[in-house]
């Protein structure tokens, strides 16, 4: 057993550090706002602007790698357009580690050796051990250890014979993880102690509590554990000082599991309680998510069940939130490289533009430099021939036709000009059709990403609910009342993740039109009754009056009766969601009748309002929902049967609420040819109405 928990602590521990090495520890968000200022006033083709995006990507590439790359790539555009392959390197350098830090170590590569191509070209060796550094850090990410250990190897010759002690740490510090991912402990021991020994020479106390942290996984490797955690106490102190608050939580996570694993539970559970808070009030989530879990396994070894369920749930919670950080962070990426490759498009294109009027241009000089070549010609000609009449009237015809060819000459030049005129003005058309998909697949992206969001978070509390309900159920004992109550639990959130997929389910069925209807008549007035007794129960939970005023007699109307009930389900649903406790909610039913077709009301006609009453006809049954909640203020109101509507009102009671009901209920009830619509003031309640047809019958 023992074997294996170091295995499992030796993995966790290269995880943490990588990340460790990768991020940022000083709070730099002064510098960045002084940075991005400084942006704003520099000229848009200026060296100064390239060196201040090459500082602000610097200081971003850990803390915001997504901002680093974008600064990066504007600052190699820009000395790339300045003729700077100094710059250059350094740029593509930059994005470099900023591609590293995302996770995705094929772009880093990349964008290393693009550094590493500038560098060479410029014969800048010192540069070139940069690079060498960069590409042994990508290479041993992606686990091609045997040679991120020859590149480390190199940068630290070129360190070495530059006496440039920075990088001879730096490069140390990357030979020092190759070895130990290669199973060489000792080894990476001796190249881990020199570089703490350089960084002591510096005085660079953040690197020594680093290098600490690497010196302490390797004497943990070796089974010195005693001097493992001697020298994580000592990066902690250091990282204490410093107040480096990322890397306090990463240490003290690491002390915790070393306790918990060597059988110091108390000692390990008050580490890990002082990791969560330290990585909770600094937003560090991923040393939250670490810290939780530990403290999940460690109140579960001390039989403190519902402690240990607390922050199983908090583990899980901020697992998904990583995990939808990453998904976000990626797509952002996906789109920065397409952005990137559009404009590499649009500069090729203007280049090929550029050379396609260079060529009309010297088309046109030449045919103009060739008739000012043959008008000398001919004027000379002319000159020596005044003399002989006869020469000079042929001379002069055959001119002529030649001159007539000329002008057929720049007839097909001018031609062709406009030729290729017309395909410039087709190329643009195209290119605008496909910004015009390119926005529509925009949105369409926009609209699934924000799908996804919400299904993901709205099904995530209920999965976690049912799943560590369903653990403690199999791992404890309980009576039969609790396995009971246990399950209704369970079978309520099941049904409200299932009614939750089957609103997502409608919706896109309506977008696509691929919703039926089955038109048939039936009674509105009694199905607004049947609805209306299904929310008395829910009512009565928040002391809500619930009232209905059924009409005198039935009340058909030709429409989908299941559609019909769906949207009396979201109008009344939504009453008692909002409606404050202790108040009422009135639901109305009444024919509406219009005089028939081609009658006109006069004056004299309104003593026999009985007369025109008996001739109206009942067009539509309308349906009306009176609450006392909150109402909707006017931008409400413009957003109200919206997808994905998030309005000002709340529910009451902590209810649920997707954003999509009043979107289906307005879509539905388009469909059967109705309509609804909402009266309300702010704070003063609403009143929903929905009208649908009605069978046609003369009132008697």
């Amino acid at each position: 057993m023992k074997p294996l928990l170091r295995s499992i602590s030796l993995l966790c521990w290269c995880w943490l550090f990588a990340l460790s090495f990768s991020s940022a520890v000083f709070s730099q968000t002064p510098l960045l706002d002084s940075l991005n200022q400084a942006l704003e006033l520099q000229s848009p083709d200026d060296i100064r602007r390239v060196r201040l995006l090459l500082r602000l990507a610097w200081e971003q590439r850990a803390s915001h790698p997504v901002e680093s790359i974008l600064a990066g790539q504007k600052a190699a555009i820009l000395a790339q357009k300045l003729h700077s392959d100094s710059l250059t390197a350094t740029a593509y350098r930059f994005i470099s580690v900023a591609y590293r830090n995302t996770g995705e170590y094929t772009k880093a590569a990349e964008n290393a050796y693009k550094a590493l191509s500038f560098d060479e070209k410029r014969g800048d060796s010192l540069n070139i051990g940069h690079s060498f550094n960069t590409i042994s850090g990508i290479l041993r990410f992606q686990k091609n250890t045997e040679k991120a250990e020859l590149f480390a190897r190199k940068a630290l010759e070129i360190a070495e014979r530059h006496n440039e002690l920075a990088l001879s740490a730096y490069a140390l510090l990357n030979l020092a993880e190759a070895q130990h991912d290669q199973g060489l402990f000792g080894m990476a021991l001796i190249s881990a102690e020199r570089a703490l020994r350089v960084w002591e020479k510096l005085g660079n106390t953040g690197y020594i509590a680093v290098v600490k942290s690497v010196i302490a996984k390797e004497f943990f490797s070796m089974g010195k554990e005693t001097e493992a955690q001697k020298h994580l106490v000592e990066a902690l102190e250091l990282f204490e000082k410093r107040k480096q608050l990322h890397d306090i939580a990463l240490t003290l996570n690491r002390l915790a599991r070393f306790k918990f694993e060597t059988g110091n539970v108390a000692e390990a559970e008050g580490y890990a309680i002082r990791a969560y808070n330290v990585a909770k009030n600094i937003h560090a989530q991923l040393y939250e998510q670490e810290a939780s879990q530990l403290l999940a396994e460690i109140y579960k070894q001390q039989g403190k069940y519902k402690e240990a369920l607390d922050f199983y749930i908090i583990h899980k919670a901020l697992n998904d939130t990583i995990y939808a950080g990453i998904a976000s962070r990626n797509a952002m990426l996906l789109s920065i490289e397409y952005e990137s490759r559009q404009k590499e498009q649009q500069i090729e294109n203007l280049r090929n533009k550029e050379r396609l009027n260079l060529f009309t241009s010297s088309a046109l000089i030449t045919a103009l430099a060739i008739i000012l070549v043959f008008i000398v010609i001919l004027f000379i000609r002319y000159r020596r021939s005044v003399s002989e009449i006869q020469s000079t009237s042929i001379r002069a015809e055959s001119l002529a036709n030649f001159n007539d060819e000329l002008r057929l000459v720049q007839v097909e030049l001018e031609d062709q000009h406009r030729e290729l005129e017309l395909q410039n003005r087709e190329m643009c058309y195209a290119q605008l059709e496909v910004q015009d998909q390119n926005l529509r697949l925009s949105e369409l992206n926009q609209e699934k990403n924000m799908i996804l969001g919400m299904v993901a978070h709205d099904l995530k509390n209920p999965i976690v609910a049912v799943q560590g309900l369903s653990e403690m159920m199999m791992e404890d004992e309980f009576t039969i009342e609790q396995y009971k109550e246990f399950s209704g639990v369970i079978n309520d959130t099941s049904n409200r993740m299932f009614n939750l997929v089957r609103t997502f389910l409608d919706a896109a069925r309506m977008d696509d039109g691929r919703f039926h209807l089955n038109f048939i008549e039936f009674d509105l007035n009694s199905v607004v009754g049947m609805i209306v007794e299904e929310y008395r129960r829910a009512a009565k939970v928040k002391s809500i009056g619930l009232h209905f005023s059924p009409y005198f007699e039935p009340l058909m109307v030709m429409a989908d009766e299941t559609a019909t009930k769906q949207i009396l389900d979201n109008i009344i649903s939504n009453a008692v969601k909002y409606t404050p406790h202790g108040k009422d909610i009135a639901v109305r039913i009444q024919p509406v009748q219009t005089l028939p077709q081609g009658l006109v009301l006069m004056r004299e006609d309104l003593a026999n309002m009985d007369e025109l009453e008996l001739q109206a006809e009942v067009s539509c049954i309308r349906v009306e929902v009176m609450d006392e909640g909150p109402g909707f203020t006017e931008e409400d109101k413009m957003r109200l049967f919206s997808k994905f509507a998030r309005l000002s009102a709340q529910p009451t009671g902590g209810e649920h609420s997707t954003g999509l009901g009043l979107a289906i209920a307005k879509k539905l009830t388009e469909l059967m040819n109705g309509r609804i619509w909402c009266e309300s003031e702010f704070g003063e309640g609403a009143v929903f109405s929905i009208e649908l047809p009605s069978v046609p019958k003369k009132l008697s």
